[in-house]
């Protein structure tokens, strides 16, 4: 199943020739500063797999081992690669084209999660990784 995407401005573009491995909201400290938003939901694809066909993204080294993929002109977070799993890219959600068919299945870095993140009528399974499953 080949996927493509965009940022904001169209410039930078991409197309991944592989099934997602896996599709989470992060919670963490790091995206959330990065992207502006109180959560960021992620798929995980083959880094290999993964083309950009447009201009190629600029790079920011966010941690000792993670690098951070964006757009040059219209700034947009696109990807995120960490030393940790070197043969997989994150690629945000909201960059794909029908993002609405890629919905997260679980819940990351809930330790650093934002309160307003977990609307009251939801009920949330914690388990042993850091991680909230959404239960109904």
């Amino acid at each position: 199943m080949t996927k493509t995407g965009s940022c904001l401005c169209g410039k930078t573009t991409y197309r991944v020739d592989s099934l997602n491995k896996d599709i989470v909201w992060c919670h963490c400290t790091m995206c959330r500063r990065a992207s502006g938003t109180a959560a960021v939901p992620w798929m995980t694809v083959s880094r290999n797999e993964c083309h950009w066909t447009g201009d190629a993204p600029q790079k920011f080294q966010s941690s000792d081992h993670g690098t951070r993929y964006f757009c040059g002109t219209c700034g947009l977070p696109l990807a995120f690669c960490t030393t940790k799993h070197p043969d997989d890219l994150d690629l945000t959600v909201s960059t794909l084209q029908n993002p609405e068919q890629f919905a997260p299945v679980r819940h990351v870095w809930t330790s650093t999660r934002l309160p307003m993140t977990c609307p009251p009528k939801l009920k949330f399974q914690n388990s042993p990784a850091r991680v909230m499953i959404l239960t109904t």
